[in-house]
């Protein structure tokens, strides 16, 4: 996957998965099914994408102003070509981008919900290196 680095250290955030759900956005649907995934396809001077979307549920009694996501694994349609072959399908560059609008609509067991986009964070800075 391209993107910037990630790297986590003492002080870092802790994970949060036990507080802060994950779910289909419509249950009733599977997860590679609209409009839980949604693939839009390539054409001519436009890049394909895929839109993943979750509900998030905050299952602590706080409130939760800020959430920072970390995506750590995203796999290929038919999986990764066998090492040994010569790999003659054209490969995915796969990165998170912005939304094109802060919020959607979407369809979820038949009813218009609308949704907050995320956004991604630009790039830290380089630390300066200790003298």
């Amino acid at each position: 996957m391209l993107g910037s680095a990630s790297p986590t250290g003492y002080t870092d955030p802790w994970p949060h998965t036990l507080q802060i759900r994950s779910t289909l956005a419509d249950p009733a649907k599977a997860a590679n099914q609209n409009p839980n995934r949604v693939v839009v396809k390539i054409t001519p001077g436009h890049p394909g994408s895929l839109q993943v979307r979750r509900v998030l549920t905050n299952t602590t009694t706080g409130t939760v102003t800020s959430m920072t996501l970390r995506i750590t694994t995203i796999s290929e349609a038919n999986g990764l070509t066998a090492p040994a072959s010569a790999g003659t399908g054209t490969k995915a560059q796969i990165r998170a981008t912005n939304p094109a609008t802060p919020t959607s609509t979407i369809t979820v067991t038949g009813a218009p919900v609308t949704v907050h986009n995320l956004s991604i964070d630009p790039p830290s800075p380089p630390t300066p290196a200790a003298d």
